[in-house]
């Protein structure tokens, strides 16, 4: 179970007008900012931290974005988006609520948000190498603009620097009804015992992975690269392989003798969605 399976039933929502439909993808922009636990309006600092001393706060270039996850929950889609430190960055902190702002064609929507201290608890973090942070937000479209697809959120993590992951995607609003707000958790840590992922596929060369269209790799094995940790998954006769990860961004290389004397085949990135089964087929191209 995932941290998604346990969000609570939304609360009254603040909404704005919004002078006409939203029907371009919505995206968020979010930059590591400092608000009341419960406020959202004021400048301020929640009391309790977990951050060392000295550490500074996490500023362009120190993160980049990691995995996303969608859930869909008594009419309210809730997204959970990855922050991870950049790798060489030293740790950095991070804060309280972040500052979000709903756009539509790349422009501010005037989609309202709320900050929703029920979606986490609200302290300074410090982001390390092996501890990444996450941010929960609530949009409750489905009831006010038909079904939400999933598009793209735009994380403003610091001042030049703007990262994606999937998001929301493209409402269904109608000229002149008004969004709901979008409601912002707090930074929160992710817990990699509790969330995880499995990701299972097969390897095959020159095509595939239906039979009759390539060759099935028999033996070697799938690396995916994290920070700061490797894991590796064997090929099994088949071709078929299974694996157990954190949830994060990986890189994913394939190494068995079948293919150019076991040189290993970099097949690029992937995110690992945690409390889901993740599908990854891999094909080694021609040599």
């Amino acid at each position: 179970m995932t941290d998604l399976d346990r969000l609570p039933a939304p609360r009254q929502r603040r909404r704005d007008d919004v002078a006409a439909a939203v029907t371009a993808g919505l995206v968020l922009v979010i930059a590591v900012a400092y608000f009341v636990a419960r406020g959202g309006s004021e400048p301020g600092r929640p009391a309790a931290t977990q951050a060392s001393a000295g550490v500074h706060p996490c500023a362009a270039g120190d993160l980049v974005a990691g995995g996303a996850s969608r859930q869909v929950t008594a009419g309210t889609t809730y997204l959970t988006a990855t922050l991870e430190l950049a790798p060489g960055v030293e740790p950095c902190t991070v804060d309280g609520f972040p500052f979000v702002v709903v756009l539509a064609d790349w422009r501010p929507a005037g989609v309202a948000t709320v900050t929703d201290g029920s979606l986490g608890d609200a302290r300074q973090l410090t982001v390390l190498p092996d501890r990444s942070v996450k941010v929960t937000f609530g949009w409750a479209a489905s009831h006010a603009c038909g079904p939400v697809d999933d598009d793209a959120v735009r994380l403003r993590v610091a001042p030049g620097l703007a990262v994606e992951v999937p998001g929301f995607g493209r409402s269904a609003c109608s000229a002149g009804e008004t969004p709901p707000a979008v409601r912002v958790g707090p930074f929160t840590y992710v817990d990699p015992n509790t969330e995880r992922g499995s990701v299972t596929g097969v390897v095959t060369l020159n095509g595939g992975p239906a039979l009759g269209t390539g060759q099935f790799v028999t033996s070697g094995e799938v690396e995916f690269a994290g920070e700061p940790d490797g894991h590796r998954a064997a090929i099994g006769a088949d071709g078929s392989y299974r694996i157990t990860l954190p949830t994060g961004r990986y890189q994913v290389t394939v190494s068995t003798h079948q293919w150019n004397g076991g040189v290993p085949y970099a097949a690029g990135t992937f995110d690992v969605v945690g409390g889901e089964l993740n599908d990854l087929n891999l094909t080694l191209p021609v040599r």
